[in-house]
């Protein structure tokens, strides 16, 4: 079933109103001003939507940091 998400603030180079957002199997399908079928309809009531922001990133851990540069603190972060 396709599900279009409607009425939200896209953000993705800047703010973007007024786009349909379409899912199909779990997945974005298309990101459009076009009013597509679907078999479910939601408002997002002007919230915003995005990307998800994940930094994947890591300085350390355990209270060590990478950038001890030294075997044992690496060790300790990767653990």
């Amino acid at each position: 079933m396709r599900i279009r998400l409607k009425d939200g603030i896209a953000v993705r180079e800047g703010r973007i109103e007024n786009l349909n957002i379409y899912i199909e199997e779990n997945c974005i399908a298309a990101v459009t001003e076009e009013i597509l079928p679907a078999g479910r309809v939601v408002s997002l009531e002007g919230n915003y939507v995005s990307a998800g922001w994940i930094d994947l990133h890591c300085h350390g851990g355990g209270g060590a940091d990478f950038n001890d540069g030294d075997r044992d603190a690496a060790l300790t972060a990767a653990r």
